[in-house]
């Protein structure tokens, strides 16, 4: 009867969103300085707790390794907003993975200030193709809008301020290299939207031949080894780190059922991250307005428009 009742500080824990913004707060002067200029820090702030708070999962995760992923998207100059497309707040493994999307990389390759106008789109089985290589080279695609058919492969073209072309083009049997070389080569990302995943992979193509800025490359490195399954952050001078693989266990499994679901919860977990990514990129796609056929006709040096191609 007389015991005396806590102070409110003491008998209510905060929740776990709460701790969220005690902690972007006390890392508000480092984000600040990270951040580039045309980032206000509360805007950047309010963006990645709405981010939180439309995936719960993330508060079930390392915290650290939340702020961690925060700090990176500073530091590159990208917001953690997945209806935008630019980053990507994902759990995997019990940490938290920050995974620049296609829009995001395509904002930062522009930023170079040396590239005027990108194009990157599929290419399909009844559409007229004729790609000339050697001195003249060019490409020029006449879309058939009737009956389109399968996909044969994918482009992408970066028009230079100066004039000059810089291109990639890769046939299906290209784009199905890299997908069975990936770990979720078979994730209902490919399954579901191959269309968005083969132009995710030639423009990834095209930035490994562009001048980039360190963030881009820094970004472009950072898809690479999400693309890999492995988690990874940058450092203090924009060089990508990526954190070791957990120690395999030596302990005999108790039953080969266990053992089997323990190795099948890897491939799942990279199955959900990719189809997260995707499907808000292939939302931002939905969100475009519609172009008409003329729009879309693709010939060196035409920009038919920002491809939402995931997702990166």
């Amino acid at each position: 009867m007389n015991q005396l009742a806590a102070p409110k500080s003491q008998s209510r824990a905060l929740k776990p969103i709460d701790e969220v913004r005690q902690g972007f707060s006390k890392m508000e002067g480092e984000l600040a300085t990270a951040l580039p200029s045309h980032i206000p820090i509360e805007r950047f702030k309010r963006i990645a707790i709405t981010a939180v708070q439309q995936n719960p999962s993330l508060l079930k995760a390392d915290r650290k390794s939340l702020f961690g992923a925060c700090m990176t998207a500073a530091q590159i100059g990208l917001v953690t907003d997945g209806v935008l497309g630019q980053a990507y707040l994902v759990p995997y493994k019990g940490k938290v993975q920050l995974i620049p999307g296609y829009k995001g990389l395509l904002t930062l390759v522009r930023q170079s200030g040396e590239i005027s106008s990108i194009d990157v789109n599929s290419i399909h089985e009844n559409d007229h193709v004729e790609y000339v290589m050697g001195d003249d080279s060019r490409l020029t695609i006449r879309p058939n809008w009737t009956a389109r058919g399968a996909i044969i492969g994918a482009y992408a073209i970066a028009r230079f301020k100066d004039g000059g072309i810089q291109r990639a083009l890769m046939t299906k049997e290209e784009i199905e290299e890299i997908r069975k070389a990936s770990p979720s080569g078979n994730s209902p990302a490919w399954k579901n939207h191959y269309g968005e995943m083969a132009k995710k992979t030639v423009f990834r193509r095209l930035c490994k031949m562009l001048p980039l800025s360190t963030e881009a490359q820094a970004a472009t490195a950072l898809a690479d080894q999400a693309d890999a399954g492995r988690v990874a952050s940058v450092d203090s001078e924009m060089i990508v780190v990526s954190e070791p693989e957990p120690a395999s266990q030596k302990e005999k499994p108790k039953s080969r059922r266990k053992t089997r679901k323990a190795e099948e919860e890897p491939a799942a977990e990279d199955d959900a991250r990719d189809e997260q990514v995707i499907e808000g990129e292939a939302q931002v796609a939905d969100d475009e307005p519609e172009k008409t056929p003329a729009d879309e006709t693709a010939a060196d040096g035409v920009d038919a428009g920002e491809s939402a191609g995931d997702f990166f």
